[in-house]
């Protein structure tokens, strides 16, 4: 015979209230969600930097068509950093399809950067600043290099990646997402890994090798970088540029024995800036 309780039973202490407070089971749930996102970004990013590269360049060129300068109307300074381009991007073995363009803008921050569609843009204080046509194609050299390797679709695909994970975690309208690409584009050229720069330059200095057959004069515009280091403005490019020293020794290894190699003048159009 079953035999029934005696009372109604009572249920443990706490049952409906957990001990933690609503505020830390709030934080664990945020820090889960953090770190679910981070490692997400992170995988999406290795995929996308890897997959970036099999992206055709002609859709980068088409993508970014508005930016060309091709015109008559060019500057002869910029039109004769077009023919040294041109001709180191001869000498630097690139696939059929990519076709750098050179553009020279008036700044006073000495700078080369590669960006999105094979665009290379160098500044005219980077020109003021270099005494020989050796040390103005290894910067541009390391350009073309970059846009060779893909590296700035790469940047630009992860940059995106971690933008839309960040927007679809914190939330945002529809003119968030539509802003991503315009927002990552503005970093691109500006945030290569230093891996990516170490490609480069070891690209560029066999491109010099092969052009000029040496690679002297190559450290100078680094070696006036780094005199220049304790200066702001320099800041963001030594963030993401391998050290300075370090390179300038990797250059001079590559010109060992090329001490006494003539050193080409700059062509008199961008001498003359």
């Amino acid at each position: 015979m079953t035999q029934w309780p005696s009372h109604n039973p009572q249920p443990s202490e706490g049952i409906n209230n957990p001990r933690r407070s609503a505020l830390g089971e709030f934080a664990v749930l945020a820090l889960g969600i953090a770190v679910g996102a981070a490692l997400l970004a992170g995988l999406l990013a290795l995929l996308a930097g890897w997959l970036a590269p099999y992206i055709p360049f002609s859709w980068e060129e088409r993508a970014t068509r508005a930016f060309a300068s091709d015109s008559a109307a060019d500057s002869e300074a910029e039109t004769a950093l077009r023919r040294l381009g041109n001709r180191l991007a001869a000498d630097a073995e690139l696939p059929e399809e990519i076709r750098p363009r050179f553009h020279l803008i008036e700044s006073p921050m000495a700078n080369a950067f590669a960006t999105f569609g094979g665009h290379i843009v160098v500044t005219s204080e980077l020109v003021r600043q270099v005494s020989s046509e050796n040390a103005l194609s290894m910067v541009v050299a390391h350009e073309i290099a970059h846009v060779a390797k893909r590296h700035p679709i790469a940047t630009l695909t992860r940059t995106a990646v971690f933008q839309l994970v960040w927007t679809t975690v914190v939330g945002g309208g529809n003119a968030d997402i539509a802003g991503i690409t315009g927002r990552a584009g503005h970093v691109t050229g500006l945030s290569f890994n230093r891996d990516m720069e170490r490609a480069a330059d070891r690209a560029a200095l066999a491109t010099l090798h092969r052009h000029y057959g040496h690679a002297r004069g190559a450290n100078e515009f680094f070696k006036h970088m780094a005199e220049r280091r304790d200066e702001t403005e320099w800041q963001s490019f030594f963030a993401s540029h391998p050290a300075t020293q370090e390179r300038i020794a990797a250059i001079d290894e590559a010109t060992d024995g090329a001490r006494e190699r003539p050193l080409t003048p700059l062509p008199p159009a961008l001498e003359d800036l």
